[in-house]
């Protein structure tokens, strides 16, 4: 019983990771065709996670939602700076 649960880990954990991390029990999806589609999304999204993470799929998540994160700020600031009225940032932004 203890193998057959350590061999299981890994696939239990990735689907544990994939559910809170990247919303897959948030979607119904009826069709054969979507399934596949946003199946074959979310397995090149954890891939390109653990690949820029150094083989972690949490870590290159973090990292990219960090560099999402310093973009916005960015913009804002450089708008700021330039005079933008702060209306018209969060339009841009989409956040009025």
């Amino acid at each position: 019983m203890l193998t057959y649960y350590s061999k299981r880990w890994a696939i239990e954990t990735y689907f544990r990771t994939m559910k809170s991390n990247f919303s897959f029990n948030g979607y119904q999806i009826r069709s054969t065709v979507a399934i596949k589609r946003f199946w074959t999304l979310l397995s090149f999204t954890a891939m390109f996670c653990s690949v820029t993470g150094h083989g972690d799929i949490l870590t290159g998540l973090r990292s990219w939602q960090n560099k999402k994160t310093e973009s916005w700020i960015e913009f804002v600031y450089y708008e700021a700076k330039a005079g933008t009225q702060l209306d018209l940032i969060k339009n841009q932004l989409q956040a009025a």
